[in-house]
């Protein structure tokens, strides 16, 4: 018996345990940078923004009285927005744009609202200082715009102070997304800054896709489709977004218009988070890192290593989950083990109102269906119970559970920096 010793994320930390090497098929894990000092990074973002996609340059489209918000995103996505930040005030000034005239929302989603504290820490001091700096207040149903719907029937509702901004940017980063196969773009506006219908309404399109489990990594689907429509009608007038190992350090950076420059960006965003495989594993080890902040973010690794797995394979996911499952979210854990088709039915009772819970909810059932899934994190055991997880102390433990049912030649995938890395099968 040969050991390999392995490494995966695990609480920020570096999580060590040993694998038989005659069962380990792939070790993934993002890709080595030339680590850029903060020079060469700011270096990179101005080179985007003086060469934007599809669009002329922030200098040429924003009027000197404009009103600026500039939208970005949370703590759960390593975009590194105090670096880019300054940049951005810097060309509106060259604009002659007054820093009275600029806002910044954090785009929330249905996410928990940012402390002062934190969002401090997510601009920069300067930039707190200098622009008002705000919460997307999405709980507040009088902060929204009716817009009618989408072609397909989607309500929109918009964070008012965004929909009566002159100039609209957004700030956010690229990786591989199992609702809108990639995250950047438009979807800063939805779900990052819209009603709980439209945020609804769209994260029940991929749940009830027959291609779930192939979404992540495909541009084109009905969600991508509802959520540039919606950027559109808004009035997203421009993006900037990088592409970022989990530490937040800069591989590439795009800006323009935001779909032309989107497309850019996933094309180069391709090359650095799909890893090619050549066989697909019995179990898969996944780090959550670093979606670890709670299981509405962490089940991102879990959903995207199905792509490494066999159906009907074991899943062994390692993640701090230190805020629960999802705390804006109570039904997720209420319903976690209810089938599709009872989901579906407390959906058309008004059992479940919380829509964007519901999808989530299908998802789950339709992951359960496919993978049984062993659990190491800060969870209770209750919590674990509730979502149908068996529960290990260590990966160790957690082998020893996955070999009992798989059999002791298995093959073991492993895959760090896992939500972000999507695995994809050669043929």
């Amino acid at each position: 018996m040969v050991l390999r010793k392995i490494k995966i994320k695990y609480k920020r930390k570096d999580l060590y345990f040993k694998v038989n090497t005659k069962n380990l098929i792939y070790y993934l894990e993002m890709p080595k940078l030339n680590i850029l000092n903060d020079v060469k990074e700011k270096e990179r973002i101005c080179h985007a923004l003086h060469n934007p996609q599809g669009i002329k340059s922030l200098y040429n489209l924003v009027s000197c009285k404009a009103k600026v918000t500039i939208i970005i995103d949370d703590i759960t996505r390593p975009t590194p927005q105090k670096l880019i930040l300054p940049i951005v005030l810097q060309e509106l000034k060259k604009s002659g744009v007054e820093d009275k005239n600029i806002n910044i929302i954090i785009a929330l989603g249905t996410h928990r609202y940012l402390t002062r504290k934190e969002m401090k820490e997510r601009v920069g001091l300067e930039i707190f200082k200098r622009v008002d700096v705000k919460n997307s207040e999405w709980k507040d149903i009088g902060n929204f715009v009716d817009l009618g719907k989408t072609k397909n029937g989607t309500p929109i509702k918009v964070n008012r102070e965004v929909y009566n901004s002159d100039f609209v940017i957004g700030i956010g980063s690229i990786s591989p997304h199992v609702h809108a196969g990639w995250s950047g773009g438009a979807k800063i506006i939805q779900p990052g800054v819209c009603g709980w219908e439209t945020t609804g309404a769209t994260h029940l399109l991929a749940p009830r896709s027959p291609e779930l489990f192939k979404i992540a990594g495909n541009v084109n689907n009905s969600f991508r489709k509802e959520i540039e429509e919606i950027g559109k009608k808004i009035g997203l007038n421009f993006i900037i977004n990088t592409i970022v190992n989990p530490e937040g350090k800069i591989y590439d950076v795009v800006a323009g218009d935001p779909i032309i420059a989107h497309r850019e960006g996933v094309k180069r965003a391709r090359g650095f988070f799909v890893v090619p495989i050549k066989e697909l594993a019995d179990i898969v080890i996944v780090s959550a890192y670093p979606g670890e902040i709670d299981y509405w973010a962490g089940a991102k690794a879990v959903f995207l290593s199905q792509r490494g797995l066999k159906y009907n394979g074991i899943t062994i996911v390692a993640g701090e989950f230190p805020e629960g499952i999802a705390s804006t979210h109570v039904q997720r854990e209420t319903f976690a083990l209810k089938s599709v088709e009872e989901i579906e039915e407390l959906i058309k009772r008004e059992s479940i109102t919380d829509l964007i819970c519901a999808g989530d909810l299908i998802m789950h059932a339709r992951l359960l269906k496919r993978t049984k899934i062993i659990c190491i994190s800060s969870l209770t055991q209750k919590q674990k119970n509730n979502l149908g997880f068996k529960s290990a102390k260590s990966i160790e433990d957690a082998l020893k559970i996955a070999f009992r049912i798989k059999g002791e030649n298995a093959k073991i995938g492993v895959i760090n920096d896992g939500w972000e890395i999507l695995p994809e099968l050669n043929t």
